[in-house]
């Protein structure tokens, strides 16, 4: 017994091992790993993926949310492809991730916090945002959120992401020549986008981390959205995208647990 409460001491980890464990399960279009804590008593946490699915850093996340008393869900959610012909694509997608993400809350009963880095942030301000909606009534159990190195508007992140595959679809639409500059390109754009975040983002209890050197979703796009949800963005330095990800996810977990704990 001595031993045990030794080793808890220096890995605390070892503490919840088989509590805060990851149980998988499936609602609809979405994939969800639950952790479940051994004390209940803090709020329900909800984490998005970004680009590319659920990853070792969301996993870490939310184990160490769970060790602090939060029943965690990382919900994956389907990612879509969007042909470089097909402009409309992009709010196809939206709307279709929406519906989904619909789907999980309207089985959710209890006030919720919603984190979400790069695209999985991009979504979960827009949970966020229509939470009041009554189109997105399933929302309302959602009335805080985490962001990290999510922007908007989204045409601007588009028009000027170095993301690999978001930089190849706009290399192919602008050597068709129906584009003089950037800004006809970004606003063309605009025009297809409706849920657009800038548009639609609401203050509220937010905590955002951005990132001063990151060109996949611009900086600039960053502070816009802090901006917008009215708070003052915590800024992480020369680390890039997945860096302040990495970073915030592993290193900032008092800082996020503190956030939610006061709520």
């Amino acid at each position: 017994m001595k031993l045990f409460i030794i080793l808890s001491l220096i890995v605390p980890s070892l503490t919840f091992a088989g509590i805060c464990s990851g149980d998988r399960s499936e609602t609809g279009n979405v994939k969800i790993r639950s952790y479940s804590p051994k004390k209940p008593g803090l709020r329900q946490v909800v984490i998005l993926p970004p680009t590319g699915g659920e990853n070792r850093a969301d996993r870490n996340l939310a184990k160490e949310l769970c060790s602090r008393g939060h029943l965690v869900k990382v919900v994956d959610y389907p990612q879509y492809v969007i042909a470089p012909e097909d402009f409309g694509g992009h709010e196809d997608a939206t709307i279709n991730t929406l519906r989904n993400l619909s789907a999980f809350f309207a089985e959710e009963t209890i006030p919720t916090s919603i984190i979400g880095a790069s695209l999985g942030g991009i979504y979960a301000s827009l949970v966020f945002s229509l939470a009041q909606s009554e189109e997105w009534k399933s929302f309302r159990v959602v009335d805080a959120l985490v962001t990290t190195v999510a922007g908007g508007s989204l045409a601007e992140v588009l028009t000027y992401s170095t993301l690999d595959h978001v930089k190849k679809t706009r290399e192919g639409r602008l050597a068709g020549g129906d584009f003089r500059t950037l800004q006809d390109y970004q606003n063309f754009l605009d025009g297809y986008i409706a849920t657009d975040l800038l548009k639609l983002a609401r203050p509220g209890n937010v905590l955002a981390f951005t990132s001063n050197s990151d060109t996949v979703v611009p900086t600039r796009t960053q502070l816009a959205l802090a901006e917008a949800h009215g708070a003052k963005p915590i800024r992480i330095g020369r680390l890039g995208h997945s860096g302040t990800v990495a970073y915030v996810y592993y290193r900032k977990i008092g800082t996020i647990h503190q956030f939610l704990k006061q709520l």
